[in-house]
């Protein structure tokens, strides 16, 4: 069985953290691939690999390095679902070169295929992941696939929310509510009638925030609100409070945000399944970074 491991970024021996490794599973062999490593061994638990503090994320390779074309990667992707025996998945794409292949094109390949024979795909609820990789030899554009169950996570607690901003105005709030989804792994969705304008804002926010890789991140830019969702828009000039917001977090939940200039439209307002006054009554409203940690913050509480 053969694993790819991403490891994390700190001071460490390779020759030690394969002692490690065979104390646990016996004769194993690590050889470095691209950015990570490939991991190989007969008695090899992936649960118990993410429980070692070297490791960042663990992935059950399915395929070797093979030539990409859609009609491949697509039937690669339903064979591990009906494998696996799991109904929802996620994908998270890493791309090691410039290859003419987008993720919305993955997207728009991908989903519909499997859609087709009962799989579905959902960004917060997910059973399983499907890590796709791309690289270039030469002319050539090359694919492979992994997989990990979502269970098989060293988070203690997961946060199973999406988080949506509408028509954000500024570098800045982008940055910070981009940094709070980042260390939380909360999809974000950027509600704009301005496509385009609003890429180059989410990208030079990006950039604010080092440390973010794009391709382990999953972000939407467009007109309207992601269905599927119970949204939960936020406003100091909603009637209910956040007592009314505790009940719901067993439902698939978005939590909807207006820019820090003008709030929410009237439009997404009216969309919202309901609207929620955060914290005690003040003339100086949360910004959106604020209220989503503290939803975050009453989510924790109630968990624990």
């Amino acid at each position: 069985m053969a694993y790819l491991l991403f490891l994390k970024k700190f001071s460490l021996s390779l020759p030690v953290f394969v002692q490690k490794l065979e104390k646990l599973f016996g004769k194993v062999s690590l050889q470095p691939d691209e950015k990570g490593y490939v991991l190989t061994g007969e008695a090899i638990s992936i649960e118990k690999l993410l429980e070692l503090p070297e490791v960042d994320a663990a992935y059950q390779l399915t395929t070797d390095w093979k030539p990409f074309s859609f009609f491949s990667l697509r039937q690669n992707c339903l064979e591990i679902l009906q494998d696996q025996g799991k109904e929802t998945y996620r994908i998270q794409t890493k791309f090691y070169d410039k290859v003419p292949v987008s993720v919305m094109s993955i997207y728009k390949h991908v989903n519909p295929y499997v859609k087709h024979e009962g799989f579905v795909p959902d960004e917060t609820g997910f059973e399983l992941v499907l890590f796709l990789e791309f690289k270039k030899d030469r002319k050539n554009i090359f694919y492979r696939v992994s997989f990990r169950e979502k269970k098989a996570s060293t988070t203690s607690l997961s946060y199973p929310f999406a988080v949506i901003i509408e028509e954000p105005r500024t570098v800045e709030e982008v940055a910070d509510l981009l940094r709070v989804c980042w260390i939380f792994q909360l999809p974000l969705y950027i509600v704009t009638t301005s496509i385009d304008e609003k890429k180059k804002l989410f990208l030079k926010a990006k950039e604010l925030v080092k440390g973010i890789d794009l391709e382990q991140f999953t972000y939407f830019i467009q007109r309207n609100l992601p269905p599927g969702f119970t949204v939960v828009g936020f406003s100091k000039h909603a009637q209910k409070s956040e007592k009314e917001l505790l009940p719901l977090f067993n439902q698939k939940l978005a939590f909807l945000f207006g820019n820090e200039t003008y709030g929410l439209s009237q439009e997404l307002r009216d969309q919202a399944t309901v609207l929620i006054k955060l914290g005690p009554a003040s003339k100086k409203p949360f910004t959106a970074s604020q209220a989503l940690s503290y939803v975050l913050g009453l989510y924790t509480a109630k968990q624990i």
